[in-house]
């Protein structure tokens, strides 16, 4: 006897989707921490740290979280007064 419920159509890896929430998860993350007046270097850290703990060593996006909180932080610099 089959049963179909036994058959996943699950994705095995993660989808763009997945990226793209997690990219915006250290936008927003970055941002967050520069409105509370951490340092740049602090910033990546701290979302370096986060993703760790929460996906495990070698995220995905790991090697993409510098970029992303430069353009975050180049963005608050603009505008700033």
């Amino acid at each position: 006897m089959e049963f179909d419920w036994l058959e996943s159509s699950a994705p095995s890896g993660p989808t763009v989707r997945d990226l793209d929430v997690l990219r915006d998860e250290v936008r927003k993350r970055a941002a967050m921490l520069f409105r509370l007046g951490h340092e740049r270097d602090a910033v990546v850290t701290r979302c370096q740290q986060n993703l760790r703990w929460e996906h495990g060593e070698g995220s995905l996006i790991d090697a993409e979280i510098e970029d992303l909180v430069a353009s975050v932080h180049n963005r608050t610099l603009t505008l700033q007064p």
